[in-house]
């Protein structure tokens, strides 16, 4: 299992490339093409590494190991995966903003519920831990 520290490394990069972009569209400034290009590809790549992350964590759950499919069933199965949610996205009216908006909301959800339910929480942890 990842520690938390290792698995938030990889948002600082984006949150910065989102930054950077949202610097460019807000003085709407203009980038050289190769540096469009190029930041089309690191987009592009964010992309892959998100869903390929999303993907094994997911099947790491399902217990889809390597280990246990080998190399012929466990790479082809991730491929399919991962062209389906590509699939997913590009056929349907998926919009990542509601998505984002959803996970924010949940978020928000979550933290009231435990911020109501504070004391309630509190004696239950006391209880497991004794």
């Amino acid at each position: 299992m990842p520690s938390p520290t290792r698995s938030r490394l990889p948002a600082i990069p984006i949150a910065l490339w989102f930054s950077v972009l949202f610097i460019y569209h807000q003085h709407t400034l203009q980038i050289p093409v190769w540096l469009n290009w190029f930041m089309i590809t690191v987009g592009i790549v964010f992309v892959i590494n998100s869903l390929d992350s999303l993907i094994r964590l997911y099947s790491a759950n399902l217990g889809w190991s390597r280990d246990r499919l080998g190399d012929r069933g466990y790479y082809p199965l991730h491929f399919l995966l991962q062209l389906g949610l590509v699939g997913a996205y590009f056929f349907t009216p998926f919009e990542i903003q509601w998505v984002g908006l959803i996970v924010v909301a949940i978020y928000a959800a979550v933290y009231g519920l435990i911020f109501l339910r504070q004391r309630k929480l509190g004696a239950l942890t006391q209880e497991i831990g004794t």
